[in-house]
Order: structure tokens, then C-alpha cells, then sequence
């Protein structure tokens, strides 16, 4: 999509490829909002969302603020590894991969609550 031109809003037929989401989420949210202020915790949500958009549409992927410390970001298979050599600091990254988006971000999310609970790792994938 970042390679179209201006005007441009059409895209060419493409294979079928499995769905990447990614749910991502800042470490310690909750308690950083408690300690300082609800517009600074916001300005750090949105300080984070300017660096994984950077960061995604480099690899041509999409990113949606879903609200909070919350982010979703769509991209292709082949840029997981991109984006996890990248992660940014104070990050957790739930990865999930299915045939379809509703799928795919559903296992995003169970992936993310898995790193929650056992608090093992800063990102965890769910595949097929």
C-alpha cells in the first residue's frame, strides 16, 4: 500500500497468504498513568504509536491505535523477524497467524494474554 501513487486506490490481484496481526501493549501501563497523569500517560501512548508506525510502514504494514497502551498491526509473514529485532523497549508483542484477520487477531490477543500470565517473554506467536 505505501508504494502506491498519489491517487491511486487500487491494488493488483494478490495470492492468498495467511494474516499477521500483531497486538501489542506497554509494559507497566496501568502504574505509569497512576505516578504521573492521565495526559502524560496518553502523550507516552502516542509517543509509542509515532515509533511503531515509522517502524511498520517501513515493512509495509498497517498499524490502528485501538485505545490506551493498545496497538494492532497487520504486515506481512516474511517482516516478523523485522519486527522483532525492532521491538521497541517496554513492549510486549502478541503475534497470531490464520487464514483470515478475525482469526489472526484473535491470536494476537490470546498470545498477548499468555505473555501476561506467565511473564516469560516479550513476545509469544499463535499459528495455526
Amino acid at each position: 500500500v505505501n508504494e502506491l501513487s498519489p491517487q491511486e486506490i487500487w491494488l493488483e490481484d494478490y495470492p492468498d497468504s495467511k494474516v499477521v496481526a500483531v497486538h501489542a501493549d506497554v509494559d507497566s501501563f496501568t502504574e505509569f498513568t497512576k505516578s504521573t497523569s492521565i495526559y502524560t500517560s496518553f502523550k507516552r501512548s502516542m509517543d509509542v504509536m509515532v515509533e511503531l508506525q515509522r517502524r511498520v510502514y517501513s515493512m509495509g504494514g498497517l498499524l490502528q491505535y485501538l485505545g490506551g497502551d493498545n496497538f494492532m498491526m497487520f504486515l506481512g509473514e516474511n517482516q516478523i523477524k523485522n519486527l522483532l529485532s525492532e521491538i521497541p523497549e517496554g513492549l510486549k508483542l502478541g503475534i497470531g497467524i490464520c487464514n483470515n484477520p478475525r482469526c489472526a487477531v484473535a491470536r494476537s490477543t490470546e498470545a498477548l494474554t499468555r505473555i501476561r500470565e506467565s511473564r516469560d517473554s516479550r513476545w509469544k506467536l499463535v499459528d495455526v
